[in-house]
């Protein structure tokens, strides 16, 4: 193809070369008919970033303006432009520094024959819709700029900018700026608390207590059978997880990424953590490379006695999804399992199926194969979640109404990237089941350390039933487990003192709702404390170190206000003396005997300077703003408290 050349028609030699184009091409179009980029605006617009030493600098040189790079030089597609290559920069007094001072690299990659083609002016059509790399040709970057000093590289790439053959100049650091830092988002897993700060009818599987007593599960290795995961996510990473049978793509990675984020994610000060992090092993089993019998048989493998096998993988039934082992290979391996003592616990399914009904009387009729088949239910009242399978072959349940958060599940509450992805939306009996499974390993890994036994299948089933916060409304999904009750009636510790240097929110129970608060987050010396909502994130001045200062008592300090304590006005013993923050003085005002009411969960606090007062919401009110006092002892709620471990 013939190419026409512009002559110059004037140079003007000055620090920049003031050029003029002999002709006048119709826009959106060049000589040779090529579409070109609208560049007004694409200017003017580096600075130097703090702390940033070196930078790149790419200049992208208009696409019709040049054909290639030939040994580091830019060849411009006519002789005007090459004239003003030459040209710009040039000093009155002699010195001259121009295009051809510098040396580049092509920003897009081209092999040696496509090089040789453009430089002839020839270059190969894209597909319809498919990025055309030869509209970016022009794009380079200039080899000497990151030894040059950030200022001279601005000033530089300001010059460029100058030249009406560069769309653009751009300053690209050499050392990129950092990916964003995760968050902590442990606050918003609620799920592992025995309740929810902002109202005590959320409750969960109290792994907090678990963590109160030593017990992250320790001993215990667990299997998990689905599509797959992801291992570099940046919470997983470090962690036991290790991936069987690698799936042959990346199809639903992010389901097998939010529970292991449930069972294990890493103990740290960003995203999430596992509520049984500290499992020995979490062996993550696709099921897409042998099959569901092929895949339980290859992580059963791995598992001992009293380890646990989550099933996150539902059947078809009747029209809808029912649990996995409706499947009869299926129920027949996990019936082995447990009979060797082998966990096994499995999503029931989002199918919203009676398994009561005439279609299931076959599957009934199999008997008891030992597993555990968890519901869905709902983050308040514990109903069963509308889409989950139901019957009283369902044992427990997990939340499951889209409130769940875990890393991985599509980002939708924090993208840091593919590896640092986070949800709190994750649902389903999916997120129910990894939740049963941190209170059945956290139950068996206390058992095995206080033993040297496990607890067999059935026995750690009927005792997570037995001990369970009840179900609300809706057909069978049965109790959500409550860890700490499993552990007590098992001989372990009621934990009815408080964990000394534990961080709590403290929540009256007039309303189950609202918590002590330190007026308007004030650190001196006699600012009220009252009644106020939870804030969300909870407030500094929402929590309070609670520290043993022997014989029961405890002293109690504001997050925000360390040097402060929890205080009775004046010493005071009359009723209605205000309860304020004042300096630690070790006095018998900032001395509380905190006492359980009868293993209820709730708590009462006697000031060591009024021994037959007890801390009392004025009027058992639920109003911000109501007065904290002290008031003589009674059995009224205004003088019953949670405490709720941060």
């Amino acid at each position: 193809m013939k190419r026409k050349f512009l002559f110059p028609v004037i140079l003007c030699l000055s620090i920049i070369g003031c050029t003029k184009n002999p002709q006048v091409t119709p826009a959106g179009t060049t000589e040779n008919n090529e579409k070109t980029v609208i560049t007004q605006g694409l200017k003017g617009q580096n600075h130097i970033a703090p702390g940033v030493g070196k930078y790149r600098l790419i200049v992208k040189f208009k696409a019709e303006e040049i054909l290639g790079v030939e040994k580091t030089r830019p060849v411009f597609s006519n002789q005007g432009a090459t004239a003003r290559a030459e040209a710009w920069g040039s000093q009155k007094d002699g010195s001259k520094k121009n295009i051809y001072s510098f040396t580049y690299d092509q920003v897009m990659p081209f092999n040696p024959d496509e090089k040789a083609a453009m430089l002839q002016g020839r270059k190969a059509q894209p597909e319809p819709g498919a990025f055309d790399r030869y509209a970016f040709r022009g794009m380079m970057y200039v080899r000497e700029a990151p030894d040059m000093s950030p200022g001279d590289v601005l000033n530089l790439a300001n010059e460029f900018e100058k030249l009406d053959m560069v769309e653009y100049a751009s300053l690209e650091p050499v050392t990129p700026p950092p990916p964003p830092v995760t968050p902590d988002f442990t606050w918003q897993q609620y799920y592992k608390n025995e309740a929810d700060n902002s109202d005590v009818n959320v409750r969960g599987i109290n792994a907090e207590y678990a963590w109160s007593i030593g017990v992250t599960g320790a001993g215990i290795r667990i299997a998990d059978i689905e599509w797959g995961y992801n291992r570099n996510h940046e919470d997983l990473i470090g962690t036991t997880c290790q991936e069987v049978l690698p799936p042959p793509n990346d199809d639903f990675k992010d389901h097998g990424t939010a529970v292991a984020g449930i069972l294990m994610g890493q103990k740290n000060n960003f995203g999430v953590t596992g509520m049984v992090y500290g499992a020995d092993a979490c062996y993550i089993v696709s099921e897409r490379v042998r099959g569901r019998a092929g895949g339980i048989a290859e992580g059963l493998t791995r598992l001992r006695r009293g380890d646990v096998f989550l099933y996150e993988m539902q059947a078809w039934g009747e029209n809808n999804y029912a649990p996995a082992d409706y499947e009869q290979a299926v129920w027949d391996i996990t019936k082995s399992a447990t009979d060797a003592g082998i966990v096994v616990v499995a999503a029931a399914g989002n199918g919203n199926q009676n398994l009561d009904g005439a279609f299931y009387d076959s599957y009934r009729a199999r008997g008891d194969n030992g597993a555990i088949i968890v519901g869905a239910g709902t983050k308040t009242a514990r109903d069963k979640a509308s889409f989950s399978t139901y019957g009283s072959v369902v044992h427990v349940q997990g939340w499951g109404d889209w409130k769940v958060t875990t890393s991985g599940g599509g980002a939708d509450l924090f993208n840091g990237g593919p590896n640092a992805q986070y949800t709190n939306s994750f649902s389903g009996t999916s997120s129910a089941s990894p939740i049963v499974t941190s209170a059945v390993v956290a139950v068996q890994s206390w058992y095995k350390a206080r033993t040297g036994q496990v607890l067999a299948p059935r026995d750690i089933r009927d005792l997570l039933i037995r001990t369970g916060t009840s179900q609300g409304s809706g057909g069978h999904i049965g109790p959500l487990p409550n860890i700490k009750a499993a552990i007590v009636a098992l001989g372990g510790p009621d934990n009815i003192d408080i964990v000394s240097g534990a961080t709590y929110s403290i929540v009256a129970a007039t309303n189950n709702t609202s918590l002590l608060d330190v007026e308007g987050g004030g650190a001196g010396d006699g600012t009220k404390v009252n009644l106020w909502t939870a804030n969300a994130p909870l407030g500094n001045n929402q929590k309070w170190i609670v520290t043993s200062v022997g014989g029961g008592y405890y002293k109690l300090k504001p997050v925000h206000a360390s040097a402060q304590a929890l205080d009775v006005s004046n010493s005071g013993t009359a009723d209605g003396t205000q309860v304020q923050i004042w300096n630690d003085n070790n006095t018998n005002a900032q001395k509380w005997l905190i006492k359980s009411v009868g293993g209820s969960g709730y708590y009462t606090l006697s000031p060591a300077c009024a021994p037959a007062s007890q801390l009392d919401i004025n009027g058992s009110g639920t109003a911000n703003g109501t007065k904290v006092q002290i008031w003589t002892t009674n059995t009224s709620n205004a003088q019953k408290f949670l405490f709720i471990r941060q």
